[in-house]
């Protein structure tokens, strides 16, 4: 019995002096946030979106919107490694992705295999974003799930060509954080009037 006490002492305090020098491991984790509130409809069909390289490590994370049992709205440039596999939220399913279709404006859905969504957007004809019109979007923050809500109004690029306006591209001012990339923006009828492409940072 005196020698495991000894080597229990013995291995307990080189455990306690590597923490002491090395410091305590850091462990991968997600921030999962407690909703102050029961989420909207536009939240839960806001999703965490990790795109996945071959080797299944993750290469990028933004914000989709589901828009049908298998398909997904968010950014061409959330996946700009033409990467094949994602996950989703903080589920442990990856799903294959199996068809894309984008517009040549960072628009594009994909589709892909495995458990289907059960809330989702019907995307409908709208109308434009109108000037100093209140939009919402909903972001997964750098990473955080679930989607947290941002408000704000459109405004105009500040773009004196005009080429903006003539893409029908329009800003607003509600704070935009990396994983936000690829959220749907919503007016205030939740029409879905445009997507977050970019942050300008002026």
């Amino acid at each position: 019995m005196h020698r495991f006490d000894s080597y229990f002492l013995y291995f307990l305090t080189l455990g306690i002096l590597a923490l002491v020098f090395l410091g305590v491991p850091k462990l991968p984790h997600h921030k999962v946030l407690t909703p102050r509130a029961p989420l909207t409809f536009q939240q839960r069909v806001s999703h965490k979106v990790v795109f996945l390289d071959a080797k299944g490590e993750p290469e990028g994370t933004c914000t989709g919107t589901a828009i049908g049992p298998n398909a997904l709205l968010t950014g061409e440039h959330c996946n700009s490694e033409g990467n094949k596999m994602v996950r989703l939220d903080l589920a442990t399913e990856k799903h294959n992705i199996l068809d894309w279709e984008f517009d040549g404006r960072d628009h594009v859905i994909y589709l892909f295999d495995g458990s289907p969504f059960t809330n989702y957007e019907t995307v409908k004809v709208s109308s434009e974003a109108v000037l100093a019109e209140t939009i919402t979007f909903y972001g997964n923050d750098e990473g955080s799930y679930p989607a947290i809500p941002h408000y704000g109004k459109v405004k105009d690029c500040e773009d004196p060509s005009d080429l903006d306006a003539d893409a029908e591209q329009f800003c607003f001012n509600a704070p935009v954080y990396p994983g936000d990339s690829g959220s749907a923006v919503y007016n205030v009828r939740g029409e879905i009037v445009g997507l977050i492409t970019y942050r300008h940072t002026a």
